[in-house]
């Protein structure tokens, strides 16, 4: 699953506005103190009173406007419910929104296994956003919003008009800058989202597009603009940890990339002080070649939020279950993205939940109709469940748009096919052919999982040399321990464990207890491999 996942970026996230506002991105201010984006309870509860006192249309709309924080919205439909019985003073435009209240908050949440390409949820908040700029034209956060939804209809073209308009309404929005950039990037022009970024002129002075340019460079293939600045930002600490998290971050993966694992490891160490949830997911995702840990409280309290980090944390413990769960949760978050979707595509094909996969993949290219990843995925699932033809004609499709890298996926699924058509050489051949271009590729893990697919696809299929096929799989499971390789083996009733990194990994501080002075202080810096959480001085 996270060994066949496409290679992961620091690139900025695309997440609803009502999530956004609460983050560190929304509140960075290199002019003084950052305040984050609140509503006062207290004042609510007073604005309430102030309504049954004397229920005015003033009063109301007091009341009413604190209904975009989502945590208020109980109180809030309590007295939009009295104000329909007590046939209380109300505008149109008051009714309108007491109606969308209600709404919302009558309706329950659909169970996780509800797969309709657009649920009755998602037509309600979009109907909801569209009364939004009905009452406000020029709201440059519901456009947002509103392109995040077109985007997963399948309508890119005006995602992109309601981003623009955002961008013009709010031409020096961090959070639309990133959103547009990282809407260029899903529509693979990654050239547009660096220019975007690079040269706009609040980027030199603003951390979260120094990372964004950073991270874009790669896409676009070109040299980063502002790594050097950056780096000067960090070492001279000219914004909160938190604002410097994605920065960091940003920087590290260059040095990861590079092969430079000992300045990667510093910088992450500095990018998870105060992390978000796209560094910590970054941080999982690299974790097998940074060796860090994870669990200290920093990191731990921001991924029991980040679906993405709770999602891969979950299926590296070999936990199909949770892992399932976060990544339903990760897809609502991101529902244009492909990524979620390629891991719980994967996740199906492997736990044999085939109708449910194909619906989903659908789903996904619908989005995004050229994803190779989805198509190989969906051409599998096809496949599994004797559909051969529809997937011969679905792998045509991924080696069109990026043969490179889903050539050996498309070989091994081939090799599926060939098997259940009793093609047995045949398959042998597609299979192995498709374990040696990932050996070729340095893709130790991907070749461990290769093999267990190939063994599972023997037993299925009973191939008459499925024996030696399983043993063939465990010894390359052995060499490369893959979450993915170790979940299938278990299904072939074999006792495979995760890798355990937890003796060889690096903590990023130590507590330092003085005997002599009585006093524990936290030592912030990378640690050797396997350093104890507590020295004592003596």
């Amino acid at each position: 699953m996270t060994t066949s996942l496409p290679k992961r970026r620091l690139i900025p996230r695309w997440r609803r506005t009502a999530s956004t506002l609460d983050l560190a991105e929304a509140s960075f201010s290199a002019r003084g103190e950052p305040r984050a984006f609140s509503l006062d309870e207290n004042q609510l509860a007073r604005s309430i009173a102030e309504w049954r006192d004397a229920p005015t249309v003033g009063h109301l709309g007091d009341v009413l406007a604190f209904s975009v924080d989502p945590k208020l919205r109980d109180d809030i439909a309590v007295v939009a419910r009295e104000a329909l019985q007590r046939q209380a003073s109300v505008t149109a435009a008051q009714r309108a929104l007491i109606a969308t209240i209600l709404d919302e908050h009558d309706t329950p949440t659909p169970a996780p296994d509800t797969f309709e390409i657009c649920n009755p949820a998602t037509r309600r908040e979009m109907a909801a956003l569209r009364r939004t700029l009905r009452i406000n034209p020029a709201d440059p956060l519901a456009l947002l919003d509103v392109a995040q939804f077109q985007l997963s209809a399948g309508n890119p073209k005006l995602a992109e008009r309601s981003l623009r308009s955002a961008l013009s309404l709010s031409p020096n929005s961090r959070i639309v800058i990133r959103t547009l950039a990282r809407f260029y990037v899903h529509a693979r022009r990654g050239d547009e989202a660096h220019a975007l970024v690079r040269k706009h002129a609040r980027t030199p002075a603003d951390p979260w597009l120094m990372a964004a340019e950073i991270a874009l460079a790669g896409i676009a293939k070109s040299a980063p603009h502002f790594a050097a600045k950056g780096q000067r930002f960090i070492h001279e600490k000219s914004a909160r940890y938190a604002d410097l998290s994605e920065l960091a971050g940003a920087i590290g993966g260059i040095e990861l990339s590079s092969g430079n694992v000992r300045k990667a490891r510093e910088l992450f160490r500095i990018a998870l002080r105060c992390p978000n949830d796209n560094v910590i997911a970054q941080a999982v995702t690299d974790q097998s070649l940074l060796a860090i840990d994870l669990n200290q409280p920093e990191q731990r309290k921001v991924a029991l939020s980040a679906s993405e980090a709770q999602t891969l944390l979950a299926w590296e413990a070999l936990n199909t279950d949770q892992a399932e769960l976060h990544a339903l949760a990760w897809h609502s978050e991101e529902p244009f993205s492909s990524r979620p979707l390629q891991f719980i595509t994967t996740l199906y094909a492997i736990q044999k939940k085939y109708p449910q996969g194909i619906n989903l993949a659908h789903r996904g290219l619908i989005a995004d109709p050229r994803d190779a990843t989805l198509l190989a995925n969906l051409a599998y699932l096809l496949a599994s469940s004797d559909k051969l033809e529809l997937a011969e004609n679905c792998l045509r499709r991924p080696t069109r748009v990026a043969s490179d890298y889903i050539d050996p996926v498309v070989l091994a699924t081939s090799g599926l096919i060939a098997m259940k058509r009793g093609e047995y050489r045949a398959g042998d051949e597609l299979y192995l052919e498709a374990i040696a271009r990932f050996r070729a590729r340095g893709s130790a893990k991907m070749e461990s999982t290769c093999y267990a697919y190939y063994a599972r696809s023997a037993f299925e299929t009973a191939h008459t040399n499925r024996g030696a096929i399983l043993t063939m799989a465990l010894e390359a499971y052995e060499k490369a321990k893959s979450a993915d390789a170790a979940v299938i083996l278990r299904q072939l009733d074999q006792r495979v464990d995760p890798a355990d990194q937890s003796e060889s990994v690096r903590r990023l501080s130590q507590w330092i207890f003085d005997e002599k002075s009585n006093s524990l202080i936290q030592r912030h810096g990378v640690t050797k491999a396997g350093a104890p959480a507590l020295i004592i001085k003596k």
